[in-house]
């Protein structure tokens, strides 16, 4: 499952351009989709599970994994969301926030709102 969960993360990075968030523009809503993938993540991949290559991708723990993850993957949200739809922006959060860690060990778990959300 591991993997599954490693694979969907990296997935969803390009994805996100993305309580309480403000999603009415791109950098909003990409901290918004990181804070939920580190909680999910490391609430989903057990400790003993979480190997060099886990802790590469998101660091020792959820906060460590929200600040890095922030700053790599949201420094340009708002270049990189040529067009950004707050309505699939909602729909992408609401989506993340419902997925099981069985959803995420399937490996095939992207809600198909997040990649409405943000396009190039």
């Amino acid at each position: 499952m591991g993997r599954h969960l490693l694979a969907l993360a990296l997935a969803l990075l390009p994805l996100a351009c993305g309580g309480g968030v403000d999603l009415s523009n791109a950098m909003g809503y990409c901290d918004e989709s990181q804070s939920i993938l580190c909680d999910k993540v490391f609430a989903c991949i057990p400790t003993s599970a979480q190997d060099q290559a886990f802790k590469d991708a998101f660091g020792s723990s959820p906060s460590d994994c929200k600040t890095s993850m922030v700053v790599a993957t949201c420094a340009n949200a708002a270049a990189r969301c040529a067009t950004y739809d707050a309505k699939a922006a909602q729909q992408c959060i609401d989506a993340l926030d419902a997925l099981t860690c069985g959803d995420l060990g399937s490996g095939n778990a992207t809600p198909a709102a997040c990649g409405a959300a943000c396009k190039p």
